[in-house]
């Protein structure tokens, strides 16, 4: 995994924060940027590509610890929310996975990312 200390902090900043949108809900959803296909925005430095959620976890709440993910306490990929965002495990992930369904979450994700918001159940 690319160690986010490498890059300027301040030039990660500024990137994410030119395509945050924050609402009244508490989330910072990002706007104009490529989604993976998993539905995470992704910033682009030079030849790497950055999944916004660990770059505001490194930014926001620090360096993100050995051997985890950047996961969100509620699925919504697009929300980099500092207050949204924890390190958790594979296998916290996993547990989360199972307890809220994220099947039929992951499947809203690649379609919001799209454009679009359809529900699949499942």
């Amino acid at each position: 995994m690319l160690d986010l200390g490498e890059f300027d902090a301040a030039d990660l900043e500024a990137r994410l924060r030119a395509h945050l949108d924050a609402t009244g809900s508490g989330c910072w959803t990002v706007r104009g940027l490529w989604h993976d296909k998993d539905g995470y925005p992704i910033l682009c430095v030079g030849p790497h590509r950055l999944r916004a959620n660990r770059v505001a976890f490194h930014l926001w709440c620090g360096p993100i610890p050995p051997g985890r993910l950047i996961c969100h306490s509620y699925d919504r990929a697009v929300c980099v929310s500092p207050a949204h965002l924890y390190a958790g495990t594979v296998a916290e992930n996993a547990r989360d996975r199972e307890t809220r369904r994220r099947r039929i979450v992951l499947a809203q994700r690649r379609s919001e990312a799209r454009g679009q918001l359809t529900l699949f159940g499942g």
